[in-house]
């Protein structure tokens, strides 16, 4: 296995002896959601921070466009007769 921080060889462990001392001293932390080892003091990575920034835009009272609706919604994309229709031919 290979250091998620440096890439340099690790054996069973996810940090390499150097990264490890960096986890000692807090330069190096774990994403609090995901488990990933990432090189800051901050709680989340970056690919965490931009999912909970999504999160946050969204609120309770966005109201989705019409093809947003339209893609959420499969019984207006693909009707039932269809489906009928297609079986009756096989």
């Amino acid at each position: 296995m290979s250091c998620q921080i440096c890439g340099a060889k690790s054996g069973y462990y996810p940090l390499c002896k150097d990264c490890f001392k960096l986890r000692d001293k807090g330069e190096v932390t774990k994403c609090g959601h995901c488990g990933i080892w990432k090189k800051d003091a901050k709680p989340l990575c970056y690919e965490c921070w931009l999912k909970e920034q999504d999160k946050k835009k969204k609120s309770s009272t966005y109201k989705k466009s019409k093809s947003e609706a339209e893609e959420d919604d499969f019984r207006k994309k693909f009707p039932s007769q269809c489906y009928l229709f297609h079986q009756l031919q096989f």
